[in-house]
């Protein structure tokens, strides 16, 4: 089996409601929907989020790599990224690839997998679980407001919240709001986005511990495992280390430096599935749990995180998504959350077949909108949009 083509498609798709970080304001998601086809009529599915804006960069640089897949064969997964990543000079920009290679990966799968007539997680080893246990994100709103969203969902089955946050006081007003709501049975996870120095996020950290902080992702900058070590040693709140984290070699870095308690993963900035598994892999001979990681995953994304997932023996804590957050998808079928966990689909490869009404409609709306930024990024009037700024202490 050879492949002759590839064809991308950008869409652009809007959450329920927007929400804040602090980057500024988000309201949906960019992504490049990869197809690639071969000589035997098959035609594997992938996704790629458009993380840096322009969303069109991103469409760029995969439509720029079909040269270098034509005339190969999709079982050549771990040759052809290796390919790309050095005849496309990508070794220098590792980490802005992953996001674009994270579609070509799963398409490539995706062909293996219905190629050989069985799911992608009996490709991978198999599964080690059915599904996954996830958490639910809660939004920037007002303290009260986050607290009844946190409770109805755990009352939907989710058993760990997930908070970013605006502002420090905001911050320490939604936790004492949203664990009074959830009680101590359910674990509350605060992702700071590498936005303190290790002062103040020992000092944060010491403020919310009579509200048990059970994770707090990357308070410190991401090149600095030192700071995130001097953290995880001065605070009794478990440490995750995710922007430090997004490959294999960075993963060993934080092993080696005792730097968190738990590494998150994921088959798109991890340089995809294969790279994701390989950082698991360090993880778990360092002794480490892992988590996968969610930067927003539509249909496709969402189902090869679930096919990763369950084949991961350290994945023991529960995981990020915002797959709950979309107005709709566009796939046939949607993957399926039940009780706070989602379950791979179990067709051949990724398991999922395309809505094709649904994807020219977000792509209208990519043409109409020109696309969703995840920071303060306002493509329609470019000299008006703040710049973005550190959270206030």
């Amino acid at each position: 089996m050879k492949i002759t083509d590839l064809k991308t498609t950008l869409m652009a798709v809007p959450f329920k409601k927007p929400t804040y970080w602090p980057y500024g304001k988000w309201e949906g998601i960019s992504a490049v929907l990869v197809e690639i086809e071969t000589d035997e009529g098959l035609t594997g599915l992938g996704e790629s989020v458009c993380l840096p804006w322009p969303p069109k960069g991103c469409q760029n640089f995969i439509d720029g790599l079909k040269p270098l897949l034509l005339n190969e064969s999709p079982f050549d997964t771990e040759r052809l990224l290796n390919k790309i990543e050095g005849l496309g000079s990508w070794v220098f920009g590792r980490h802005y690839a992953g996001y674009a290679l994270g579609g070509v990966d799963m398409a490539l799968w995706d062909l293996v997998g219905k190629a050989a007539g069985q799911p992608l997680y009996n490709l991978l080893g198999g599964r080690v679980r059915l599904g996954f246990d996830c958490m639910h994100y809660v939004p920037y709103d007002t303290p009260e407001n986050m607290a009844k969203e946190a409770a109805e969902n755990v009352k939907l089955g989710f058993r760990t919240i997930y908070l970013k946050y605006n502002s420090i006081d905001h911050l320490c007003r939604a936790v004492a709001a949203v664990r009074e709501a959830i009680g101590y049975d359910v674990e509350l996870w605060v992702d700071l986005n590498q936005t303190l120095s290790a002062g103040f996020a020992v000092a944060l950290l010491k403020r919310l511990e009579k509200y048990r902080i059970d994770l707090a992702e990357q308070p410190t900058q991401a090149y600095n495992v030192q700071e995130l070590a001097y953290v995880r040693q001065h605070t009794s709140t478990k440490i995750v280390a995710h922007e430090s984290a997004f490959n294999f070699r960075e993963a060993m870095n934080v092993v080696k430096a005792g730097a968190a308690d738990i590494i998150c993963v994921e088959p798109r900035m991890s340089w995809g599935i294969s790279g994701c598994r390989k950082a698991a892999a360090v993880a778990e001979a360092g002794g480490l749990p892992v988590a996968i990681h969610s930067c927003a995953e539509l249909g496709i994304a969402q189902a090869c995180f679930a096919h990763v997932a369950v084949t991961l023996p350290n994945l023991v804590a529960s995981s990020q998504q915002m797959y709950d957050w979309f107005v709709d998808d566009y796939i046939a079928e949607r993957v399926r959350i039940e009780n706070g966990t989602i379950f791979p689909p179990d067709g051949p490869g990724l398991g999922v077949e395309l809505n094709r009404d649904k994807v020219a409609e977000f792509h209208e709306n990519y043409k109409r909108t020109g696309g969703y930024s995840i920071a303060a990024v306002d493509p329609k009037n470019l000299a008006m949009t703040p710049t973005p700024t550190w959270p206030s202490y």
